[in-house]
C-alpha cells in the first residue's frame, strides 16, 4: 500500500507568541471556522482551560481534537454580529476563555478574550475545480480471489446523499463540505474496504503533494469525518477549507479493497487499521 503524509506548517512557540499565532480563522459565506492551537496558547496563558474556551457564549463550546479546539459555527449563532454597507458585509464575534470557580463551577470573569472578524464583498464567490479521477472510478485492489470488481466515487451537496454533485471537474465552493462516497460497481456477492482516500494535484499523487482524507480506514484529520459504512459503500465528507486551494484543480483518488462477504478476519473488517498496518 502507497504511503501518503499529511503537509504541515510548522512554527516556532516561545516568549514571543501571540495570539495571532494561537488562533487560525478561515471564514465562508455561511460560517466561522476557528481552530485554537492549545500548546501555543500555553505559552501565553499557562492556566488556561480549554474546556472553558467559548465563541462568546458558554452554549458555544468547541470541538477537541488532539491539541486542537475546532470551531465551526454558522454566523445565524452564537450572538455573531453582522454590519453591512454598500461595500462589504462585517461579521465579528470573539473568543473568550471564562474563569470558573472549582467548587461553584461559577464564572467569576474572563481571562482573556480575541476578537474575530470577517469581511465580505457582496457577491464574492471563491472555488476550486475537482476533478475525480478517470471519471470518478477509484483504485481497486483485490484481497484473496476477489477479481473483476469496480468501485466508484460520487460526490454531493447534502449530508443524506440526495444530490449528487455532477460534471468533471466539479466546482466546489472553497469552505464548503464535500460528501464523497465510494460504492461498488456490481458484484453484490463481496464487500467493499476503503483504505486510503486523499486529494493531490496529480492523478499518480506523490507523497509531497498528498493530502490524506483517509489512511489505513481510519479519518487522517480534523476536518475528514467518516459517516459510515456497509458491505457495498462507504460515505464520508472532508471541509474544502485545507484542499490546496493554490492549484487549478485537484484530483480525489481512494484505494480500495475487496473480500469474501464470509471472511469476518481483521483485514476484511471496515475498522481502522492505524495498530496493525
Amino acid at each position: 500500500m502507497d504511503m501518503t503524509h499529511l503537509l504541515l506548517l510548522f512554527s516556532t512557540v516561545g516568549a514571543t507568541t501571540v495570539m495571532q499565532d494561537v488562533v487560525n480563522l478561515t471564514c465562508t459565506h455561511e460560517t466561522w471556522h476557528v481552530t485554537v492551537d492549545i500548546q501555543k496558547l500555553a505559552s501565553i496563558y499557562p492556566n488556561s482551560v480549554s474546556e472553558n474556551i467559548y465563541l462568546s457564549n458558554v452554549f458555544c463550546a468547541g470541538a477537541r481534537q488532539g491539541n486542537h479546539l475546532i470551531f465551526n459555527t454558522s454566523f445565524d449563532d452564537c450572538n455573531t454580529q453582522l454590519k453591512t454597507n454598500n461595500m462589504s458585509l462585517k461579521y465579528s464575534n470573539y473568543l473568550i476563555e471564562y474563569a470558573v470557580d472549582l467548587q461553584t463551577h461559577v464564572v467569576t470573569g474572563a481571562k482573556w478574550r480575541y476578537d474575530l472578524q470577517c469581511d465580505f464583498l457582496p457577491n464574492e464567490t471563491d472555488s476550486t475545480s475537482l476533478v475525480p479521477v478517470n471519471n470518478n472510478t477509484a483504485t481497486a485492489h483485490k484481497s484473496g480471489s476477489m477479481d473483476g470488481h469496480e468501485a466508484a466515487i460520487t460526490f454531493y451537496s447534502d449530508s443524506l446523499y440526495e444530490n449528487e454533485t455532477r460534471g468533471n471537474p466539479l466546482e466546489i465552493n472553497i469552505g464548503s463540505r464535500v460528501y464523497v462516497q465510494v460504492g461498488m460497481v456490481g458484484s453484490p456477492d463481496t464487500k467493499l474496504l476503503v483504505d486510503n482516500c486523499f486529494v493531490s494535484e496529480k492523478i499518480k499523487p506523490e507523497a509531497a503533494t498528498s493530502l490524506p482524507l483517509i489512511q489505513n480506514r481510519c479519518e487522517a484529520n480534523h476536518f475528514t469525518h467518516i459517516i459510515g459504512h456497509t458491505e457495498v459503500f462507504t460515505r464520508f465528507y472532508f471541509d474544502a477549507f485545507d484542499v490546496p486551494h493554490h492549484y487549478d484543480s485537484v484530483y480525489v483518488t481512494c484505494d480500495v479493497s475487496y473480500c469474501s462477504l464470509m471472511d469476518f478476519s481483521r483485514k476484511c473488517q471496515n475498522i481502522c487499521q492505524k495498530s496493525t498496518l
